[in-house]
């Protein structure tokens, strides 16, 4: 089964209402599924076929959708990758997964790649090279190779089935409760696992009409495509949604379109919660939890449990089953921290050329998340933190993220890193790293007791420092990293 035939289906069900909206170009389901299938053509002319590996660098939306769906119909292995990757390192991907064509959106002019890939063709927006003739026999149940980060120069590489994708697609559709006349604006770099899955492919498989936009995704461009364009989902990231929620002209935007409001990479505080829900009273505000390992969604929890439940992420998605191992290998008891494990249709193939990697992760077909968490008496989840990122201090298990979090619900700060320091006794130190709101001064002082009320002393970090901004990953998440740039 082809990857395309998720957009076949919302084919079926809305064939002449509006699947792609960007910056004024309509395409009604059928237009752009011509559109798609002449690009498809072009492409298999130039030697494209089944199986194929295909590194997809593209940074348009409208041309990265376009050709996303003209390589699904050919069958190929798609293997997106951020746009601002590097150079180097995409060479260094395609070298070492023997990368059969590259497909690049012709107007990255500053994306000159080594001479020794043979120029094949211009086709439409996009410049085509040919790599290396060899058909990987043994990817014939991949359909896309997703790219996360890693410690190496090489980022590990996941490899997802259509069976993975499309039960993702149907879990995320029951609990969005998607219809055709949903529409969704996506702002997200594409390259990302839930940028394709979670909101593209999901809007796709439901008929509905997907808004992309290309303009930087600042505040007011954003509330304005929602006002205009009526969007009824909209997914977002803590930061952008504590930020909307902050925008002092909010109000002079209709948001009465909005049904959803999906945030994820990371939970929220209750009291950022609180202040979205006080805004947007009438719309379901749900918190989505996953990695791409998983395709990428494993648990949700909407708003009526968030009241509740406000620091969880929740329960598992349909046909997915969570459970939390202690030390022991056992199943952890309420309240009991262990690794987050998931068992599913949505568990990826594995890492792509590393066998090692993949047994670690996935044993008995039990994906190991490398998340550290917790179940409740009523089984809902608790993310506390990633195993690597744990800091051990004077004895004591440390979690950056929930230090974070209280950090960022304070008023004046926008984002937060906390890090540890060896100190000269060769103890940690928490150190954060903060990025405060536009027009606001630091006051260490009102932050430690605001720190005091809601942490432990020994999760207190020694040193607060204020940072412009801080390192993110294509997807939008903080890259946790020991050393800032002040």
């Amino acid at each position: 089964m082809k990857l395309y035939n998720i957009y076949k289906e919302g084919m079926i069900i809305n064939p002449d209402g509006v699947a792609i909206d960007c910056n004024e170009e309509n395409y009604s389901y059928r237009e752009f599924d011509m559109k798609i299938q002449r690009l498809a053509y072009k492409i298999r002319e130039e030697g494209i076929m089944q199986n194929s590996k295909i590194l997809m660098v593209v940074d348009h939306p409208l041309i990265f959708v376009t050709t996303f769906f003209a390589l699904s119909y050919l069958g190929t292995v798609i293997m997106p990758i951020y746009t601002k990757t590097g150079l180097n390192k995409m060479e260094d991907i395609i070298d070492t997964y023997d990368i059969n064509y590259i497909v690049k959106e012709s107007k990255l002019e500053k994306l000159k790649f080594n001479k020794k890939y043979q120029y094949i063709n211009d086709i439409e927006e996009l410049t085509l090279y040919k790599c290396s003739e060899c058909i990987d026999a043994t990817l014939e149940s991949v359909k896309l190779i997703l790219f996360t980060s890693g410690t190496t120069n090489i980022p590990k590489s996941i490899m997802l089935s259509n069976d993975n994708i499309l039960s993702n697609v149907k879990a995320i559709s029951a609990y969005l409760k998607l219809n055709s006349t949903d529409n969704i604006l996506l702002i997200k770099d594409l390259s990302h696992s839930s940028s394709i899955i979670g909101e593209l492919l999901v809007g796709i498989f439901n008929g509905c009409k997907i808004v992309l936009n290309y303009s930087l995704p600042r505040i007011n461009s954003i509330l304005k495509l929602i006002s205009t364009k009526k969007i009824s989902i909209f997914f977002a990231v803590p930061t952008l949604l504590k930020g909307i929620v902050e925008y002092s002209k909010l109000k002079k935007y209709d948001m009465s379109s909005l049904r959803i409001i999906n945030f994820y990479g990371a939970s929220m505080h209750s009291k950022d919660i609180m202040k979205v829900i006080e805004k947007f009273p009438k719309v379901n505000l749900i918190y989505s939890y996953g990695q791409t390992e998983a395709s990428p969604r494993v648990t949700y929890i909407e708003k009526k449990d968030l009241l509740t439940h406000s620091s969880s992420s929740g329960k598992a998605i349909e046909k997915v089953i969570v459970e939390v191992l202690n030390e022991s290998g056992d199943v952890a008891a309420p309240m009991e921290i262990g690794e987050i494990t998931i068992i599913g249709p949505n568990v990826m193939l594995g890492y792509y050329r590393n066998e090692d990697k993949t047994r670690k992760t996935i044993k008995n077909n039990r994906l190991y998340s490398g998340d550290l968490g917790y179940m409740d008496d009523e089984g809902f989840l608790y993310v506390i933190g990633r195993k690597d990122n744990m800091i051990i201090s004077a004895g004591k298990n440390i979690y950056p993220e929930e230090i974070e979090g209280v950090l960022t619900s304070y008023k004046d700060i926008k984002e937060v890193l906390v890090v540890d320091k060896k100190n000269d006794n060769a103890t940690s130190e928490l150190i954060a790293y903060v990025v405060l709101n536009e027009n606001v001064h630091l006051n260490n002082e009102a932050i430690y007791v605001y720190s005091r009320i809601h942490l432990e002393n020994y999760k207190i970090p020694k040193e607060i420092i204020v940072v412009k901004q801080l390192e993110k990953t294509a997807s939008g998440k903080i890259k946790r990293i020991n050393k800032i740039k002040e």
